[in-house]
């Protein structure tokens, strides 16, 4: 069983399942299973699941939700005194979107070309080839969090906090889970830290973000004593857990040296 394991096997429950999260996700899950690419997001097994799958998700949202507004546009346009663009940017106000390269993505499961029809190139969409996107859109998709990285779970698509990052990975955080994800620049999961085992009754939660840095940092140098020892000194894990740890690795340390050979 690896660290990751016994800190999530020990952390006390959290309030993940009744969040925004986890209920956006459940009403809206079924969209996955219309999209082959996605399928593995469907009964996901665990928070960082759900905050993929809400990724797609609400990108599919603002898709929908823009392509209304044109088409509402273009069917009442006599009616509306606003110039297009300021209709477009007052629809638009409340979606969420991802910062690329100083432009919003509001469909990141599209390459950032395809998505810029989205974001300010709208009328291209009423033309070919771009308006069979409208419909036929699946073979137009991308991975975005492969194409975007963690960029992806540093945007307004997720509730996640940016906690420290570098070129290489990025530490945010997961209020609803207790988590500290790393994410690496290909834009996966290469750790998950759950914090708040069972034995610590009170969690402090102010002050938060400066004590979870220092364990990032240690992260990011491959020192897991320097992490152990941040996550102590945060009152992110309890003392008991530490030594439960401690105990277990010196216990590892013995059986291996009992099978080197004299």
């Amino acid at each position: 069983m690896t660290l990751y394991e016994i800190l999530q096997n020990e952390q006390r429950p959290t309030l993940f399942s009744r969040s925004q999260e986890q209920l956006y996700y459940n009403e809206n899950s079924y969209r996955l299973n219309e999209l082959e690419s996605f399928h593995y997001l469907m009964n996901p097994t665990d928070s960082f699941g759900v905050v993929c799958g809400n990724v797609i998700l609400r990108a599919l949202e603002n898709k929908a939700t823009i392509e209304r507004l044109l088409k509402a546009y273009e069917k009442n346009k006599d009616d509306i005194s606003l110039p297009f663009a300021d209709y477009m940017q007052n629809g638009m106000a409340n979606l969420p979107y991802l910062d690329w390269h100083e432009e919003k993505n509001y469909v990141p499961v599209f390459p950032s070309s395809i998505a810029a029809l989205y974001a300010k190139d709208f009328q291209k969409l009423r033309e070919a080839p771009y308006s069979a996107i409208v419909k036929d859109y699946e073979d137009m998709m991308i991975d975005p969090f492969d194409y975007y990285g963690y960029s992806v779970f540093v945007s307004y698509f997720t509730n996640l906090v940016l906690v420290r990052q570098n070129e290489n990975c990025a530490a945010l955080y997961d209020f609803d889970a207790s988590c500290l994800y790393f994410v690496n620049d290909e834009g996966r999961l290469d750790a998950k830290l759950c914090l708040f085992d069972r034995d610590i009754s009170h969690p402090v939660l102010t002050h938060l973000m400066p004590r979870l840095s220092k364990v990032a940092e240690r992260y990011f140098v491959n020192d897991r004593e320097g992490m152990l020892k941040a996550l102590q000194e945060g009152n992110l894990i309890s003392a008991h857990l530490i030594e439960k740890i401690h105990h277990r690795d010196q216990k590892m340390i013995r059986q291996r040296e009992k099978r080197i050979p004299e």
